[in-house]
């Protein structure tokens, strides 16, 4: 029997994790969970003490994560090299700890295998995409990114106010430095364009075939010039898996920029991730809106597997009403 690898991204709410790995339990999945090295990991490996009989494997060298960082590329990459050294897996599903099926988990296992190999990714090309109205990858990479100098600045102020509006002001520090070291070395748009890879970008989260995972590996690990790039680039987590895919051959992808087609389609995405950018009819500030249980009929009509995000602790009853319906 082919199997699939749920690999998860956690950092907070262990008992909504516990609660993901229950709506998925079946013996054709396997789940594999990097915790945020900066939170204590009993309390998620406590939650799921009631499930120690399903193949849950957690990532034991774990890493500090932080946004638009490379630290969550290694996160991921640490999660799919465990799952791709342990197991024999068709299928690699990418998942937050905020994510949640929308699917049952036969139809998502059926729906997987009967489409492989196709890659479910969220990927572009970044010169390309402005032109479908893709604004957001219009500045990325022309500008030298110190991850390093703004992990320091966040440390330092804490991340309430790193995030803040009045967090712009000392982040102002990082981008002056950034400017001039833009300068001196160059853009990583254009040391990109000196290596065999495209840049392309799309969201972090992913359903991939066993050969990508092992393409993707396979950069992360030998290719030290892709990770120097890629540590020196806004936004890495949502172009380094795009960037090194573009190198595989015979990649099978849907039709990247038919989610830009309407407000309905960017949400019920390619990736078959239902993303909840837009609240009543509003376009979200660039973060994900929290889905409830008002939602449900829209989510009942998508075609996506999973959606994001989601939050017990606000609204739970959306959660318990897929739980009753998958």
């Amino acid at each position: 029997m082919d199997k699939i690898a749920i690999l998860i991204l956690g950092h907070k709410n262990p008992n909504q994790i516990s609660k993901l790995v229950s709506s998925l339990a079946n013996s054709y999945f396997d789940f594999y969970i990097h915790i945020d090295k900066k939170v204590d990991i009993l309390p998620f490996q406590k939650s799921l003490e009631n499930l120690k009989d399903m193949g849950i494997f957690f990532v034991k060298d774990r890493v500090k994560t932080y946004f638009f960082d490379f630290s969550l590329i290694d996160a991921t990459c640490k999660c799919a090299n465990l799952a791709y050294t342990k197991g024999v897996y068709k299928y690699f599903v990418l998942l937050s700890g905020q994510d949640y099926p929308i699917k049952s988990k036969n139809y998502i296992y059926e729906y997987l295998i009967k489409n492989y190999p196709m890659c479910w990714i969220d990927m572009y090309r970044v010169d390309e995409a402005a032109l479908h109205g893709v604004n957001w990858v219009k500045n990325i990479g022309y500008f030298y990114t110190s991850q390093h100098l703004r992990k320091i600045i966040l440390n330092i102020v804490g991340n309430k106010f790193y995030f803040s509006k009045y967090g712009k002001l000392v982040k102002l520090f990082a981008v002056i430095y950034d400017r001039i070291m833009t300068l001196i070395k160059g853009a990583p748009r254009d040391w990109l364009k000196s290596t065999q890879y495209t840049y392309s970008a799309g969201s972090h989260f992913w359903i991939l075939p066993d050969i990508a995972i092992e393409h993707i590996l396979n950069n992360y690990f030998y290719d030290k010039n892709l990770k120097k790039i890629f540590s020196h680039i806004g936004a890495p987590e949502e172009s380094y898996f795009q960037t090194s895919l573009s190198t595989m051959k015979n990649l099978l992808l849907p039709n990247e920029f038919s989610q830009f087609e309407s407000p309905e389609k960017e949400m019920d995405n390619p990736a078959l991730r239902l993303i909840k950018w837009y609240s009543n009819g509003v376009k979200t500030n660039g973060h994900p809106d929290i889905w409830k249980i008002a939602d449900k009929d829209f989510i009942d009509n998508a075609n996506a597997l999973f959606a994001r995000k989601f939050d017990m602790n606000i609204d739970v009853s959306i959660l318990n009403y897929l739980d009753s319906k998958c």
